[in-house]
């Protein structure tokens, strides 16, 4: 090898370990972030939201069978109230009870709507998660299999690289969640 070869090789081989001493500074302050604690914190928050999701999904679909029971109890009246005679003195009672029930329909459907953006909003913060908790599961697998190539090298770069390897709590953790 001439001696412009070794040169070019050195430099080649000096770029590519300040690559690398960057990628594991990154990647340690990515994991740093993403504690034991936050992760579990992560994962705790992702079930009430899955939970309260549930929750405002069964109570809008009571709120609809009741929207759909009050329709059709106000088209009964208004078909009675349209074959009746207008013989009845009590005819003002009548329309303050469909006055009651159309307020109660239209306070119903709003409710309804606030529901369902607050489970849209919710769905949306899931898929967020999920695709958080996808990432960090791809992070530690790539740690993990990049840990033994480290090694192999016996350089700095791996010492480095055994530092920044989560622990295997943390990748078994993310592993059960994500199946």
């Amino acid at each position: 090898m001439t001696l412009k070869e070794q040169s070019s090789t050195i430099d080649r081989l000096s770029k590519e370990n300040f690559d690398l001493k960057m990628r594991i500074h990154f990647l340690n302050e990515a994991l740093n972030r993403r504690s034991e604690e936050g992760i579990k914190e992560m994962i705790s928050e992702n079930v009430e939201l899955k939970s309260d999701k549930l929750k405002l999904q069964k109570e809008s679909q009571n709120l609809k069978r009741k929207v759909r029971e009050l329709e059709k109890q106000l088209k009964d009246q208004q078909s009675d109230k349209e074959s009746m005679v207008n013989h009845d003195a009590d005819g003002s009672e009548d329309e303050d009870r469909d006055t009651a029930q159309d307020e109660e329909i239209l306070f119903l459907r709003e409710r309804m709507e606030t529901y369902e953006l607050e489970i849209e909003r919710l769905r949306s913060e899931n898929i967020v998660r999920e695709s958080e908790k996808r990432r960090l599961a791809e992070m530690v697998k790539s740690l993990s299999d990049g840990r033994g190539d480290g090694r192999s090298m016996g350089s700095d770069v791996g010492a480095r690289e055994e530092r920044v390897s989560p622990p295997p709590f943390c990748e078994q953790l993310l592993l059960s969640h994500l199946c």
